[in-house]
């Protein structure tokens, strides 16, 4: 739905044996054509190689069993990288993002692409998204958030 010939999808994580994601890159080089760079499964220590070429992470998630009940962990990889992060309203995603992303419909690709569009014709609103998505995941998402939540709960159960 973007027709800027300057904008790349790239997907990441592409696994050969499935046959979804084998659909996924027949459609998106057949609709994109050069417009497309498809990379199969990577190890975790080249995540931020590729969220550094990103100028916006989206994350689309399907509504659904799967999903629901689950976080995506590469939405802190990007917002630990400060990445301006489009994602849907699915799981926690929304709470997670509040006031440092955007969130659009589950299965609402026209406004998906809007969104998309809006980010990469705003960067200076969109790199401020991404400091304040890292300063987020510093407070709240980081070892050291974590870790004060954690060690009080364990405390609550030192003395059982």
């Amino acid at each position: 739905m973007i027709k800027n010939q300057d904008v790349i999808l790239v997907i990441v994580g592409i696994d050969e044996r499935d046959q979804y994601s084998n659909n996924l890159v027949k459609m998106a080089k057949k609709a994109l054509g050069k417009r497309f760079r498809g990379f199969g499964l990577q190890p975790f220590e080249k995540v931020p190689e590729f969220l550094a070429i990103a100028d916006v992470v989206v994350i689309p998630q399907k509504r659904g069993y799967a999903t629901i009940g689950q976080v995506p962990a590469k939405v802190f990889d990007a917002m630990a990288m400060a990445k301006p992060i489009i994602a849907t309203d699915v799981s926690d995603l929304p709470e997670i993002l509040k006031g440092c992303g955007w969130i659009v419909e589950s299965e609402n690709p026209g406004q998906l692409a809007q969104i998309i569009q809006y980010a990469l014709d705003n960067p200076e609103e969109a790199a401020e998204i991404g400091r304040k998505a890292r300063e987020k995941c510093i407070k709240e998402y980081s070892w050291n958030a974590i870790e004060k939540i954690l060690v009080n709960i364990f405390r609550k159960y030192e003395s059982l």
